[in-house]
């Protein structure tokens, strides 16, 4: 996986023995038990991990969020249910996780969230100043946005994002032979 934020590449890796983490500025192990990692996301004060994983016999989508203190080795678990997870961001000490109706903010064990104006079904960033969304309200549409609102959408309570498209993708609903 490469860490958009400096351009290094981050390993990450779940084992019997816990998660072994490698950047080029970061080699370490911390004892753990997350079973079906999906995403990781590094900076030099959290490590988020999204577990997810579908359990069919009792037909329940499982998403788990880890939030790992670099500094402390502790670990915050929080479960999202069948709540669909579409990215996880991190800057300074807080873990931003996309789920379709809110951003969820968590610092160690405390979690706010606050609701978008999207039907989110994708998240990534582009670079370290950008990103985008794929919001699907009425097609299928990929927004982008500066790192920066994100941080005003955080602190700020009025503030809302103001959708500009960067592409839009139409699915046809008739097909023509040529």
């Amino acid at each position: 996986m490469i860490d958009y934020l400096n351009g290094n590449m981050v390993f990450v890796k779940q084992d019997k023995d816990g998660l072994f983490i490698r950047t080029p500025a970061l080699i370490d192990s911390i004892g753990s038990k997350i079973d079906y990692i999906k995403d990781v996301i590094v900076n030099d004060k959290l490590i988020g991990c999204l577990e997810n994983y579908q359990d069919f016999l009792v037909d329940r989508l499982y998403n788990n969020v880890y939030y790992i203190d670099l500094t402390t080795k502790e670990i915050y678990k929080y479960d999202f249910g069948n709540e669909p997870i579409y990215g996880l961001f991190c800057y300074d000490d807080t873990l931003y996780v996309f789920t379709e109706e809110k951003i969820h903010f968590i610092t160690k064990h405390i979690k706010t969230d606050k609701v978008h104006n999207f039907r989110l079904k994708g998240f990534d960033l582009v670079n370290p100043y950008t990103f985008i969304i794929l919001d699907v309200s009425d097609v299928p549409t990929v927004c982008l946005f500066s790192i920066v609102e994100l941080f005003n959408f955080k602190d700020d309570p009025e503030y809302k994002f103001h959708k500009t498209t960067f592409a839009s993708v139409y699915i046809p609903n008739v097909w023509f032979d040529y």
